[in-house]
């Protein structure tokens, strides 16, 4: 039996989708994709609508929802030009009998600018990402323009098929984040969940890979190959075992206040256009 209602988390990168996607994957009505993060919209678009339903263990007797989450849906970047919205939207014009839904997690963008440079500097991406001391990368500004992101989907998608979290939020009252999303999706709203004292890929458990080789394994794939074969406890437990910590980096006060100022007319497009109260993020004010 064909899956036609599928649930997508499309962002933002380092805004808490591996923890919200862990929780969701508990209620029983949603069927959590055997990847987390697939990228079907992103590189394997040409692979075809039945190799991504395959990507489920299925069973409509119970599941309402295909759930999957991948960040890189809305990291439409000049690095990154390729348009996951666009192919979804292709896919479901072809089909009258596909449902989407978009969850987007917002962060305070400075927040997330470290978050993305510390992460990316733990995964051994130095050469694709200049330092702070450098200057700010382009990429991780880009990615923090939210409200152009968004657009992607709302000119393609009705806007009441998208919904928009807050980070602080899903970290602060967890519980009822997941009753709001349990409501947009039309599964149980009264689901009692039973892992939100968990966090899922946070930086304090990420540790740095420091193995020989390591510079080959990702050159040549293999690196990949194998995270995508774990679990995501997997890959924390290998971590902790030939890991190193990194000192965080954080912007400077005048990198802030640039990183703000290029973002001002996204920040106030996203307050305005799509009521989300950019206001309750601290380092932020319009």
């Amino acid at each position: 039996m064909a899956i036609t209602n599928f649930a997508v988390i499309i962002g933002a990168i380092k805004c808490g989708t591996t923890s919200l996607f862990q929780y969701l994957a508990e209620h029983p009505e949603i069927a959590a994709c055997t990847q987390k993060e697939p990228k079907f919209f992103n590189n394997q678009f040409s692979k075809g609508f039945d190799y991504y339903q395959n990507l489920w263990e299925w069973d409509p007797t119970v599941h309402k929802i295909a759930l999957e989450a991948t960040p890189g849906y809305t990291r439409f970047t000049t690095r990154n030009p390729r348009n996951a919205a666009e192919n979804i939207a292709e896919l479901t014009a072809s089909r009258d009998d596909l449902s989407f839904k978009f969850i987007y997690i917002l962060r305070d963008p400075i927040e997330r600018i470290e978050s993305h440079y510390n992460h990316a500097q733990q995964m051994f991406s130095r050469t694709k990402i200049k330092t702070f001391d450098e200057g700010i990368d382009e990429e991780l500004i880009e990615i923090s323009r939210y409200a152009e992101q968004l657009a992607e989907y709302t000119s393609r998608f009705p806007k009441e098929n998208i919904l928009l979290l807050n980070f602080e939020d899903l970290k602060s009252d967890p519980l009822s984040v997941l009753k709001e999303t349990c409501v947009f999706l039309g599964i149980d709203p009264n689901y009692q969940f039973n892992r939100v004292n968990v966090v899922y890929n946070s930086q304090e458990q990420r540790r740095e890979l420091a193995i020989p080789g390591l510079k080959w394994l990702e050159k040549n794939g293999i690196k990949k190959n194998i995270s995508g074969s774990l679990s995501e406890e997997n890959k924390q437990w290998v971590r902790k075992l030939i890991g190193r910590k990194r000192e965080k980096v954080s912007l400077s006060q005048a990198q802030r206040h640039q990183a703000l100022e290029s973002l001002r007319d996204d920040l106030t497009q996203l307050n305005s256009a799509y009521d989300f109260n950019v206001n309750a993020w601290k380092n932020v004010e319009i």
